[in-house]
């Protein structure tokens, strides 16, 4: 009777005690849009140096907007003095009526509305306010939109992580070459064949453009001429690995010159893909090293030269890593083989040679340095013009070459690889380069050494 009347309890369920509190012990995911908070958060916490920008007002108001999120405990809440436990549900029904009278406290401030706030710049955990915004200009805003060439930040993060307009300092190991094949002649810019009457022409097709899509067609193919190099434009380049330091807008330049993809290996493409092919349409042109960024009438100088130097450095990038496909111990040579080019509706052409140099102690591995070439005022008098066409379309004309040679060693050297297996990306280095498989032999990563790739002025 007395088993009936107390059964045994089951060992199966335990109930949780006072002195028992239930933690669950396994943390949670984080969610999509945790994520997405995480990470536009530390593009800003990163920065070096923050400009005052409307965006980062906007991320400071982001952060500011909320309280801080506070965890409740999962255990009941214990006076050390007294021993005694409270119930929490007790305490927030005491908070909400007001809490303890303070009044009699000496120097207590008078409750206001206000409510707390987080460290300035720190990341909140609250939520997001949105913003709409059209055109090219995106960046990272509460609406988790990345930093563009719009945004002094933007040019703020490339230089943080290692990417630079070089002005003073040492110039690439082919500057002198360079500049010999850019000033070749061109019998197609001779003066009997562009004449005065040709140049005033394009002085009212670049003056008469209302538009940056009026000053590319009308104005800029006049100076860019034909030519039977695969090019492509306004193409996201959505394929290629993020940059290290992250959330920047997605290049897209005006115009790009690259090669056929069937011009490489197969096996090549695979290996370096997410570096030299920057779109996800494969059939894309690939290994960019040739671009151009042109602004309409109310275009601003230094939006575009933020969007040529992103541009640079991934072709150059691009280059690199074939580079090192080709031969790991003559990967870095500092010569230039990525130029970018831009245009301002004033008539002013710009040329950049853009170089990689492997530092140390700096908090990543490669320096990308972009230098001024030349620049030309085309509007100014024909001889100008001519001048600067010619530097323009020898420069496609040389980049094409430097890209015919690298293509050409990469695929001396799949072909001369051993049929034991195929190579592989493997995982990342701290360049942002891929790595060989660590079951990669050495002899794998040094076949088909060949020449490395130089200018040379006496060959067209």
């Amino acid at each position: 009777m007395a088993s009936e009347l107390h059964p045994a309890p089951d060992i199966r369920k335990r109930k949780a005690t006072d002195c028992e509190p239930i933690v669950d012990t396994v943390p949670k995911p984080a969610s999509k849009r945790q994520k997405q908070r995480q990470t536009i958060a530390s593009f800003w916490d990163n920065l070096s140096r923050l400009w005052l920008t409307r965006r980062a007002l906007e991320e400071l108001g982001r952060r500011t907007s909320e309280p801080v999120s506070i965890e409740r405990p999962v255990h009941p809440i214990i006076d050390k003095a007294t021993k005694k436990k409270f119930n929490l549900a007790d305490l927030q029904r005491f908070a909400r009526h007001g809490g303890p009278n303070l009044s009699d406290l000496r120097g207590y401030p008078s409750p206001t509305l206000s409510r707390s706030l987080p460290p300035i710049m720190e990341p909140s955990q609250s939520g997001s306010q949105k913003r709409t915004k059209t055109g090219k200009e995106s960046g990272v805003t509460s609406s988790g939109r990345k930093s563009s060439a719009y945004d002094a930040n933007f040019r703020q993060n490339l230089k943080d992580n290692g990417v630079v307009i070089d002005k003073l300092g040492a110039k690439p190991g082919n500057w002198a070459a360079i500049h010999t094949r850019l000033a070749r002649r061109r019998d197609s810019l001779s003066s009997s064949r562009f004449s005065h009457v040709d140049f005033e022409k394009f002085c009212k097709a670049n003056e008469d453009a209302a538009s940056e899509d009026g000053v590319k067609m009308d104005a800029f193919l006049t100076i860019a001429g034909t030519a039977t190099i695969p090019d492509q434009g306004d193409k996201l380049f959505n394929n290629l690995v993020d940059f290290p330091g992250g959330e920047i807008a997605v290049a897209k330049p005006d115009w790009y010159d690259g090669s056929d993809p069937c011009e490489l290996r197969k096996e090549v493409r695979n290996i370096l893909s997410r570096y030299i092919e920057p779109s996800t349409n494969d059939s894309l042109p690939m290994l960019p090293n040739f671009f151009t960024e042109v602004k309409g009438p109310e275009g601003s100088p230094r939006v575009v030269l933020s969007q040529a130097l992103q541009d640079a450095t991934l072709g150059a990038r691009g280059i690199l890593a074939i580079r090192g496909y080709i031969d790991p111990s003559t990967q870095y040579d500092n010569d230039a083989y990525t130029i970018a080019a831009t245009y301002l509706p004033d008539g002013l052409l710009t040329l950049y040679a853009m170089h990689p140099v492997p530092v140390t102690g700096q908090g990543y591995s490669v320096e990308y340095r972009m230098r001024q070439l030349r620049s030309f005022a085309m509007t100014d008098i024909p001889e100008t013009f001519r001048e600067g066409a010619t530097f323009l379309r020898n420069a496609r004309d040389l980049t094409k070459e430097f890209r015919d040679r690298h293509i050409a060693m990469a695929n001396d050297k799949i072909q001369s690889a051993p049929s034991s297996g195929p190579l592989s990306s493997g995982t990342m280095r701290s360049d942002g380069l891929p790595r060989p498989d660590s079951d990669t032999s050495a002899d794998e990563l040094r076949l088909g050494d060949g020449p490395q790739p130089r200018v040379d002025p006496g060959k067209r």
